[in-house]
Parts: C-alpha cells; structure tokens; sequence
C-alpha cells in the first residue's frame, strides 16, 4: 500500500510541475493580450484626437 502511494505522489509530482507551467503560459498569454489591448485602446485614442485637431 505504502509503495501504491508513493508511486502515486512520484507521479503527481511531474503534474504539479506541469500544472504550474501551465498556469504561467496563461498567465504570460493574459498580459501579452492586456498590453496589445492597451496599445491598440492608445492609438485608437491618438487617432481620435488627431481627427478632431485636423477638423
């Protein structure tokens, strides 16, 4: 029973690691959205301000 165990938290090991990994490209993949957002939201602004100031 005790080796059933230890086999089983040898194996979960690698998926915490996985888990982590995998946690860490979402969270990387979520501000490379937030930061393309912003700088989309930015130039959209600049062109607005640009078009006012030219009308």
């Amino acid at each position: 029973m005790q080796e059933m165990m230890a086999q089983q938290g040898v194996r979960n090991q690698p998926n915490e690691g996985q888990q982590k990994a995998q946690e860490d490209a979402k969270s990387e993949a979520e501000e490379r959205r937030q930061l393309m957002l912003t700088q989309v939201l930015s130039l959209q602004a600049r062109e607005r301000r640009m078009f006012i100031f030219i009308m």
